[in-house]
């Protein structure tokens, strides 16, 4: 999922996966973590925690689809308005 965190007047692009049911908990994903992380960002907590910002670099959003398209066929890539 591409989405994107407001802050003040700029906002952030993120990546961010819908990770698979019975994967394992990522380093941070405690109940307290997720708790704060509902009332912050406009997706679920387990996107947002599997997230990373887009800054620093650019995302070809083509190549991306591609990619996912080739290593996870019938796996959508959605952006969020």
């Amino acid at each position: 999922m591409l989405w994107r965190q407001v802050a003040g007047t700029a906002s952030v692009p993120y990546v961010g996966l819908s990770r698979r049911e019975g994967a394992p908990e990522l380093p941070g994903d405690g109940s307290k973590y997720r708790a704060v992380v509902k009332h912050l960002v406009s997706v679920p907590a387990d996107v947002a925690i599997a997230s990373r910002a887009v800054t620093g670099w650019r995302l070809d959003k083509d190549r991306l689809a591609t990619a996912v398209a080739h290593f996870s066929p019938g796996i959508p890539v959605h952006e969020q308005p």
